[in-house]
C-alpha cells in the first residue's frame, strides 16, 4: 500500500484556528493522516467576572426540567462551577442533560453524565427541533453557553411554549495576536488548508489578519465543522472548500482528506 493511502494529507500544510486546549485532537488526527499542523488559534477562553446567576441555577436544578450543554468548553465550565460551589456532580441527577454534538456527550460521559439527548445533527436547530419533537410547552430549560452564543435555540424553544434560562458560563475572546510563522506563511502561499470551528474563529481570524492580509484566504482551501460556520465564511464573501459532515472533528478531517483527494 502506497504511503500516499496511509498518509493521505502528506506534504498539506494545514493551519487550526481552535484554543490550545481544544486544538489537541484535531491537530492529532491531521498528523496521523500525514499532515504538517500549524498552531494558530484565534480565540481564547476565559472565566465570566460574575457567576450569581449561573451558581443560583447549579444550586436550584429541581425548578428545570432539562439542561443543554452545547460544547465541550460547557461541560468543563459547569463542573467547574459546581465544584467551585461546593455542589457535588450528583445534583445534575435532578435534571434531563442534552448535549450538542458527540464532543460534549463525550466529555459528559467521562464526568460520569449520559446525556439523555444528543440530537443527529450538531447545531443548535437539530436540537430545537429534537427537544420540541419531545414536548416543551410548559417546560422550563436551562441553557449554559458561551457568552457569545446565538440565540436562535432559546428563542425557538420559547415558541415552541418553553420557558428558557440562557445563561453564559464561559466568556470567550479574540486571541491577542497570531503566531508570526503562520502569517508569513500564509503570505508565501505555503498554507494549504485553514480549519474553521465556529463562526468567532472566522470573524477573529479576519481581524487578527487585517484587509490586506485576508486576500490571501481566497487561495486557501477554508474548512468548515458545520453549517453555521460555513454560512459565516460564506457571508464575509469567502468560499468553502470542505465541510464537516458529521460536524465534529473526525468529520472535518474526512471532508479535508476527500476534497484533498479530488485535487
Amino acid at each position: 500500500m502506497a504511503s500516499h493511502d496511509l498518509q493521505p494529507l502528506q506534504g498539506r500544510t494545514i493551519a487550526v484556528t481552535r484554543t490550545r486546549d481544544q486544538a489537541e485532537s484535531l491537530c492529532r488526527f491531521l498528523r496521523s493522516a500525514g499532515a504538517e499542523v500549524i498552531e494558530a488559534p484565534t480565540i481564547e477562553l476565559g472565566p465570566l467576572e460574575d457567576y450569581v446567576e449561573v451558581d443560583d441555577a447549579l444550586q436550584h436544578l429541581d425548578r428545570y426540567q432539562w439542561l443543554v450543554l452545547t460544547s465541550a468548553n460547557g461541560v468543563d465550565a459547569v463542573f467547574d462551577r459546581i465544584k467551585a460551589i461546593g455542589l457535588d456532580t450528583g445534583c445534575l441527577a435532578q435534571v434531563k442533560v442534552a448535549a450538542i454534538g458527540s464532543a460534549t456527550a463525550r466529555r459528559l460521559t467521562e464526568q460520569g453524565v449520559r446525556p439523555a439527548l444528543v440530537p443527529p445533527e450538531a447545531v443548535g436547530e437539530s436540537m430545537s427541533q429534537a427537544l420540541i419533537e419531545r414536548g416543551v410547552r410548559g417546560s422550563r430549560i436551562l441553557l449554559l453557553v458561551a457568552d457569545i452564543a446565538r440565540s436562535q435555540l432559546p428563542d425557538a424553544l420559547q415558541a415552541a411554549g418553553a420557558h428558557c434560562d440562557s445563561l453564559a458560563v464561559y466568556r470567550t475572546r479574540r486571541s491577542a495576536a497570531l503566531p508570526v510563522g503562520f502569517v508569513e506563511r500564509l503570505e508565501r502561499g505555503q498554507i494549504d488548508w485553514i480549519t474553521l470551528t465556529s463562526p468567532s474563529s472566522f470573524a477573529n481570524l479576519l481581524s487578527l489578519l487585517g484587509p490586506q492580509c485576508c486576500e490571501r484566504l481566497h487561495a486557501v482551501g477554508l474548512a468548515s465543522i458545520g453549517p453555521v460556520t460555513t454560512q459565516a465564511i460564506r457571508e464575509a464573501g469567502y468560499s468553502v472548500a470542505a465541510e464537516g459532515d458529521p460536524h465534529d472533528v473526525p468529520g472535518l478531517v474526512s471532508a479535508i482528506i476527500d476534497a484533498s483527494t479530488r485535487d
